[in-house]
């Protein structure tokens, strides 16, 4: 009797096929023969290298997210950025911006991204997609996301709240018109800055860069055209980054 053990390794997909082969020696059958087979196997689990998403904030299906928020992503494993981009995309009004992952707004710390200056608008829908080459690991690349339901969330609604307390002083001073609106700016001192006039769903009605003095400014907007509604003036300083608000009403 004689046994023996053979050991083999079988891809994904693959098999086995047991052949018995009884040879002849000397022109008379050697009546070889098996009297028993005894098959084991050891299955070994594969080990993935590619980073995967652990969690995402704002979470899938977030709603009510400011418009200032900043995506955060957390992996597996230890990331690196790549060459590929994150797009961020508003599928209410059908516009992406793009951002590079080797971008100076995508700061990699350890397992953790975190995407800044999003250009997020209030009341709408977002999608977030990756490309594959984004992000990876000692080369093994991150899998990307190419639909619009794996990360999408909805920004909150437009409002007037946390104003920095270092703003400069805004208030309406005359009754709103379609033709004519009017504003006092109380200036701390010398300044540039950019005014938007937004609408309730968030969309820009108007847009300038204006110069102010130290003091009271009076700020007047003709010709608008604007339809019955609630507005937000916003006055950005962008070099002390502080806003000032003052909602008003065409009827």
């Amino acid at each position: 009797n004689k046994s023996g053990t053979l050991t083999v390794t079988i891809p994904a997909g693959g098999y086995i096929i047991l052949k018995w082969l009884d040879k002849n020696i000397g022109g008379s059958d050697d009546a070889l023969s098996i009297d028993d087979i005894n098959i084991s196997f050891t299955t070994v689990t594969t080990v993935s290298y590619n980073p995967i998403l652990m969690s995402t904030t704002p979470a899938n299906n977030a709603s009510g997210v400011a418009v200032n928020s900043n995506l955060t992503m957390s992996f597996d494993r230890t990331i690196t950025k790549g060459t590929g981009n994150i797009y961020i995309k508003n599928t209410t009004d059908n516009t992406t911006v793009t951002k590079a992952a080797n971008s100076s707004d995508v700061v990699v710390s350890g397992k953790t991204v975190t995407i800044s200056n999003l250009g997020l608008v209030a009341s709408k829908n977002y999608a977030i997609q990756l490309d594959s080459t984004a992000f990876d690991t000692a080369g093994y690349k991150y899998a990307g996301i190419y639909n619009l339901t794996t990360w999408k969330f909805s920004t909150a609604l437009l409002s007037v709240s946390n104003v920095n307390p270092n703003s400069n002083s805004l208030s309406f001073i005359k009754n709103a018109s379609s033709d004519q609106v009017s504003f006092v700016y109380d200036c701390k001192q010398n300044e540039s800055a950019d005014l938007n006039i937004i609408d309730m769903s968030g969309k820009v009605i108007f847009a300038e860069e204006r110069n102010f003095n130290t003091g009271n400014n009076i700020i007047q907007f003709q010709n608008l055209q604007l339809t019955n509604g609630i507005y937000i003036l916003n006055i950005r300083n962008n070099e002390r980054k502080s806003y000032s608000y003052c909602k008003f009403i065409i009827d």
